[in-house]
């Protein structure tokens, strides 16, 4: 999709001798969450492949000005959480024309990503 694999976090798939193991690596393992470090994952990196663990304010930060994020009222477990086009009072509505509206997932960073995928399978952001 073109989005950079940069991240403060990661995903990671390890494959070795038909076994597959996915993990979050971290920058380091301090904190609340002991993540393994990204550090020791370099030897053996063949067997490897990342793939970024955006943050709430990475997502942010690649996302278009006007799409807020927030948390619903919502009882289904996959709508707590909204991101959606906001128009200001004085844009015009031809704005917003082919925007999705909304996303709406379980954790604030999933409905930012699921925008912003959308957003780059319209053609309405490049990175």
């Amino acid at each position: 999709m073109g989005v950079k694999q940069e991240s403060c976090f990661a995903w990671y798939e390890e494959r070795h001798e038909g076994d597959v193991l996915i993990e979050l690596a971290g920058q380091n393992d301090t904190g609340l969450f002991r993540l393994r470090d990204f550090a020791s994952l370099t030897s053996g990196a063949e067997h490897r492949t990342f793939y970024a663990a955006f943050t709430v304010a990475e997502l942010g930060d690649l996302l278009p000005a006007g799409y807020p994020s927030g948390h619903t009222a919502l009882e289904e477990p996959d709508q707590k959480w909204i991101c959606h086009w906001y128009r200001t009072p004085r844009a015009s509505k031809a704005e917003d024309e082919g925007k999705p509206s909304s996303t709406y997932a379980h954790t604030e960073a999933d409905a930012r990503a699921k925008m912003l995928i959308c957003l780059i399978e319209h053609n309405l952001v490049t990175l």
